[in-house]
């Protein structure tokens, strides 16, 4: 899939859930997604990319996290830093596109599934796929360790 096709699917999802904030992680130096997308409605768009000096400071958490472009890239230490990260600024949904990644799906999906609530996966190439998934509830305790 391109990211025009990609754009689609977000669009979709955005216009649905209406968030607030949408947080583009490793948005790129052309910041393309944003271009691409047909919103029907006003929100905040972050733009993050550690490669990218304009766009490399830290991300706030997002209602919705959209990665479309790094994670394929990565070597495996990196791309356990990089799903950490995402967990970390995800507070409601986070599309996860994964492209010409050395590490097949099944190394991908059980690193998603710790960190977050898969919702789906879709096969979208020879050596492509995304993932759709919630953030996991924040789990409060209170001093004696118990959930509340």
């Amino acid at each position: 899939m391109q990211l025009e096709q990609y754009a689609e699917l977000i669009s979709e999802m955005i216009n649905r859930l209406e968030p607030l904030h949408v947080l583009d992680y490793g948005c790129g130096p052309d910041v393309a997604l944003a271009k691409a997308l047909k919103v029907k409605h006003a929100f905040k768009y972050q733009a993050y990319d550690r490669e990218v000096p304009r766009f490399w400071d830290i991300p706030f958490p997002a209602d919705v996290v959209v990665c479309t472009k790094m994670l394929g890239g990565l070597e495996d230490l990196d791309a356990e830093d990089v799903l950490d990260d995402l967990k970390r600024v995800t507070l409601g949904v986070c599309f996860m596109v994964i492209t010409g990644s050395q590490m097949p799906a099944v190394w991908w999906l059980p690193r998603i599934m710790v960190r977050f609530d898969l919702q789906t996966y879709q096969v979208a190439g020879d050596d492509s796929f995304y993932a759709v998934a919630y953030a996991h509830p924040k789990v409060i305790e209170n001093e004696a360790g118990e959930k509340l």
